[in-house]
């Protein structure tokens, strides 16, 4: 069934696949530190300040 409503999920898809991807090669981070702000500046770095 299909909406016509104007709001996706492309945005949360689009971050979900980029944290699949960065955990694959995040096998030798040193701890869930580094790795938590490394998904933190790929998802929110691009993001505009004010």
């Amino acid at each position: 069934m299909r909406f016509s409503a104007p709001i996706t999920n492309s945005f949360i898809e689009s971050c979900s696949n980029k944290i699949k991807v960065l955990n694959i090669n995040a096998y030798n981070y040193r701890n869930f530190k580094f790795f938590h702000n490394r998904i933190l500046y790929i998802i929110l770095g691009k993001l505009a300040t004010p």
